[in-house]
């Protein structure tokens, strides 16, 4: 798991009670293709959860699913991407209020 360095990514990753690393490339001010780059997309061989920010998050998953503009990404929701044979797909999108319990 990778979080921002901003303060509340941090407080969000510790939420989840699982190993992460602060990465300064996921911060607020990210480009879409630094936060890809830091994934590993799509060669990465584990999966990898990024905890960071709006509107760059939706800006990310637009890229990744061909869209023209950004996506809304609700604040603490998951999105489950993978790639297969090339094509992107989006497995899951989990609200927060799920999360939460």
């Amino acid at each position: 798991m990778l979080s921002s360095p901003a303060r509340r990514a941090v407080q969000t990753a510790k939420g989840l009670d699982r190993a992460f690393e602060e990465r300064p490339a996921l911060s607020p001010e990210a480009a879409p293709r630094a936060i890809l780059g830091e994934a590993g997309w799509p060669r990465s061989e584990h999966p990898v959860v990024i905890v960071g920010h709006q509107p760059t998050l939706g800006e990310v998953a637009a890229a990744l699913l061909g869209a023209e503009e950004g996506l809304a990404i609700r604040k603490g929701a998951a999105w489950w991407f993978a790639e297969k044979g090339g094509s992107v797909l989006l497995r899951a999108v989990v609200d927060a209020e799920v999360l939460e319990g």
